[in-house]
């Protein structure tokens, strides 16, 4: 997480605000295709809302907490990896450190 905050030196306050001011959270920020076992293959449009309350909702259900690991065995372009682990993860560490 150290390295991710520190990025954000190489951005002027100007520049980030200049950035955030053209976004939504309900812009689609990830595509995600189905394996089409209902049919053809899809794309799928993610928002980044939708990414990361599904990722917040997935660790309260399951309780996780600060000191639980989680063993992720899919990829992380795979929906199951991107959110269910990753965002998961994230958005837990956030609730218990608030």
């Amino acid at each position: 997480m150290n390295e991710v905050m520190a990025l954000a030196c190489q951005v002027s306050e100007e520049e980030y605000q200049a950035r955030q001011s053209t976004l939504s959270c309900y812009d689609v920020v990830n595509m995600q295709y189905t394996s089409g076992t209902t049919g053809f293959p899809k794309g799928v449009m993610l928002t980044h809302h939708n990414i990361a309350n599904n990722g917040y909702w997935i660790g309260a259900n399951q309780n996780l907490g600060p000191n639980d690991k989680v063993c992720l065995p899919v990829p992380l372009f795979h929906c199951f990896g991107c959110v269910l682990g990753v965002m998961a993860c994230i958005t837990t560490a956030r609730r218990w450190s608030s």
